[in-house]
């Protein structure tokens, strides 16, 4: 009898655990719905320095809550119809605050192969925090050391 009761409580213990999983896992997925603003925008500017073969890319969005955590990407490929694959990973954005990240062994600022995402989270492993809620292509036609690229959110 005592057996049992142990099992039993065992069995309890083990339930009660993966329910508290779940429920971290569905609040962190969803705690960020508050973090953006009906209407996100910003700026990325994109400066590039030959002799160093650096990329510095600085951001500045509107429209995202204080404190909030967002990830975002260089992606290889144009916003629409999507991006492609990541191609450089970025400092991560914090609320409207400007983020700056330098990257090295970089050759040229290519036209029309790269675009900017911003998403909905920082873990992007968590397919609500994923969503792209800015994305502007890359376009450098002159084979310019400095581009400015328009963050805007995605066509639906």
């Amino acid at each position: 009898m005592l057996n049992m009761n142990r099992r039993a409580s065992k069995g309890f213990i083990g339930m009660a655990l993966i329910l508290v999983c779940m429920l971290i896992l569905l609040v962190c997925s969803t705690v960020e719905a508050s973090q953006v603003a009906p209407t996100v925008s910003g700026t990325a500017t994109l400066t590039f320095n030959k002799s160093k073969k650096t990329l510095t890319v600085v951001i500045k969005m509107n429209g995202l809550v204080a404190g909030s955590i967002h990830a975002d990407h260089i992606h290889n490929g144009l916003c629409n119809p999507g991006t492609g694959t990541i191609h450089k990973g970025l400092t991560k954005i914090k609320g409207d605050k400007k983020t700056t990240t330098v990257l090295q062994n970089i050759l040229s600022i290519p036209d029309n192969k790269w675009s900017i995402n911003v998403h909905f989270g920082s873990n992007i492993a968590i397919p609500a925090q994923k969503v792209v809620i800015a994305c502007g292509d890359i376009l450098n036609p002159n084979n310019s050391n400095k581009v400015t690229v328009k963050l805007v959110p995605p066509p639906v």
